[in-house]
């Protein structure tokens, strides 16, 4: 729900059944864009009016700070490491990335999605793509060079 996939899946502007990796890429994205819109206490519904471009104006109205996107884009990136490393402290781990165990199991046996699963294989290249684009290890712990990219103290 964070990264709003839902949004570009119900529009028909992205594959709701398509398990391919490069989902990865857009996931981590949104959830960074969320990550500073959260940050910003802007409703979600409001989701529209802010891509990165308004948040950054926004952003330099409220702070008069001028970042770039580029800054902003890394705030949201700092923003969803940090509350990886507090997850993966309260000890958090890969198998807590996987959607729950029917889902994998259990084809649906109604509705638009009658007959789907997903198979464990494909869930494994795409969440492997997504920890490569985050910076973090195998099993989706922030590595300590992605850390100091960031400035985030280990």
């Amino acid at each position: 729900m964070r990264a709003s996939y839902y949004d570009l899946e119900l529009k028909g502007q992205m594959d709701r059944l398509s398990m391919d990796p490069v989902k990865a890429d857009y996931l981590k994205e949104k959830e960074d864009w969320a990550a500073v819109l959260d940050s910003m206490v802007l409703c979600r519904f409001s989701r529209a009016v802010f891509p990165w471009e308004n948040l950054v104006k926004a952003i330099d109205l409220v702070t008069g700070l001028g970042l770039t996107r580029e800054e902003v884009v890394s705030a949201g990136e700092r923003i969803t490491n940090l509350a990886r490393v507090f997850g993966v402290g309260a000890g958090i781990k890969r198998e807590d990335d996987y959607p729950a165990k029917r889902m994998m199991s259990e084809s649906l046996p109604e509705g638009p999605s009658k007959g789907q699963v997903i198979e464990r294989e494909d869930y494994d290249r795409m969440l492997d793509r997504y920890y490569r684009l985050r910076g973090w290890d195998s099993s989706g712990v922030p590595t300590a060079a992605k850390l100091k990219e960031l400035d985030i103290e280990g």
